[in-house]
């Protein structure tokens, strides 16, 4: 990993758990340098990088502010996110994710209106999850929601983690499929709202299988 990375995982950190709050003016370019033994161009970028991912901004003549990442946060900032424990981010910013990813796979399923290729869904890891949903944007044809997806990957995983072995949830998934394969999207939906909800009651509730 580059110096430049290194601090902006520390400065990102430091969000996260709330040491530098919104409104904080970092400590300027040539301490922090000095701070983490390196080049003020070297911490400079590392700046630039959390400022275009809606963490910092740089104000002329006045320093460096925190910004609400909640606010302000654009798309670099959700793996970045999604990779630290859950117990970070606060309840209501874990279910806002959950209906962003619900919302999207609802439209993705009007693609199916003619049914699918068979699959047969088995969940032996976390990451089956995310290739399902996967699976899902790349039978649309449409490449937002294959980025879409890939964007949202480690957050998924993560939920992932939680669902892994749990029937219910696997039973709404393959139903899920049944429903798609036969062109039932209406059917489809009213499922998916069934499942986020078990997932929303196993993730967030932490109720680990």
């Amino acid at each position: 990993m580059s110096k430049e990375a290194q601090i902006e995982n520390i400065l990102l950190d430091e969000v996260l758990k709330g040491k530098l709050k919104k409104g904080d003016l970092l400590e300027p370019e040539r301490d922090l340098a000095e701070k983490y033994n390196c080049s003020r161009p070297v911490v400079h970028r590392a700046i630039i990088r959390l400022e275009e991912k809606g963490v910092l901004k740089i104000r002329p003549r006045k320093g460096i502010q925190v910004l609400d990442y909640k606010m302000h946060g654009r798309m670099g900032l959700i793996s970045e996110v999604s990779k630290r424990s859950k117990d970070l981010l606060d309840n209501k910013f874990n279910k806002d994710m959950l209906r962003f990813i619900q919302d999207n796979m609802t439209n993705m399923f009007m693609y199916f209106e003619n049914g699918k290729e068979e699959t047969c869904i088995q969940f032996e890891c976390a990451e089956d999850y995310f290739d399902i949903l996967l699976d899902y944007s790349i039978q649309t044809g449409n490449d937002l929601y294959i980025m879409l997806m890939n964007e949202f990957r480690p957050g998924i995983i993560n939920v992932g983690a939680y669902c892994i072995g749990h029937d219910d949830i696997n039973k709404e998934f393959q139903q899920i499929e049944s429903y798609l394969m036969k062109g039932c999207v209406t059917e489809a939906i009213d499922t998916l709202n069934i499942l986020f909800g078990l997932i929303e009651k196993v993730w967030l509730g932490g109720k680990r299988v």
